[in-house]
């Protein structure tokens, strides 16, 4: 399996079998994506920053609502949650938390969630080997929300997402609070993760991982 960031929440997962993507943005967010063709495309909820579907190429299956899927060898479940922002007392609605299956691996991506998972939610999807969380605060989690939330899940690593980077245009945090609470330091961005399977990731030690948008 193949994990490319696009920057903001966008990431292309990529197996033997099947291309999908999560959160494509339109040029609002102040990113623009590359051409991406896809079988799949997951989104988490309809905001201009996660739904610009129409961005990628190909006959994708939408997946935009609660639910069990399988398509092209991999296995979705799609948990409706609360996306209340962090900090305030706001509900702006619900959106989806996906949890994906393949190659012997499950990767949970949280999309724009402010809040931690309840108990139940956690107890539903089990043991997580790749985390996908974001970690710039505002309307999504901040960087000490995001560790907690890791400390709850334990994956066996972690990739930050919906952060500032270089043109992102929404008042977000950095990367840098994040690295600081959960006491990472000299981590070396990659352009692209690969893991053959969950024999390949670290035993040991929970891993944090680190992406370079790949943009246009």
């Amino acid at each position: 399996m193949d994990i490319i960031w696009h920057g903001y929440s966008c990431f292309t997962l990529k197996t033997k079998q099947c291309t999908a993507v999560f959160d494509p943005y339109n040029e609002d967010v102040g990113l623009k994506l590359p051409k991406i063709k896809a079988d799949l495309v997951m989104v988490s909820h309809d905001h201009e920053g996660h739904n610009a579907v129409n961005k990628v190429g190909g006959e994708a299956k939408l997946i935009d609502w609660p639910g069990e899927y399988e398509v092209k060898g991999l296995a979705i479940n799609a948990y409706q949650v609360p996306y209340t922002e962090e900090g305030t007392a706001k509900k702006p609605g619900k959106g989806l938390m996906f949890v994906v299956h393949a190659d012997d691996l499950k990767v949970c991506f949280l999309g724009d969630m402010g809040t931690q998972p309840e108990d139940a939610l956690l107890e539903q999807i089990g043991d997580i080997d790749i985390l996908i969380v974001p970690v710039g605060g505002n309307h999504v989690m901040d960087a000490k929300a995001a560790h907690l939330t890791i400390e709850e899940i334990e994956p066996r690593a972690v990739i930050p997402m919906h952060y500032a980077t270089e043109g992102v245009t929404m008042k977000i945090d950095g990367i840098e609070p994040f690295l600081k609470v959960m006491g990472a330091a000299n981590l070396t961005p990659k352009d692209k993760i690969s893991v053959e399977s969950r024999s390949s990731l670290k035993e040991d030690a929970m891993e944090i991982i680190l992406l370079n948008p790949q943009t246009a």
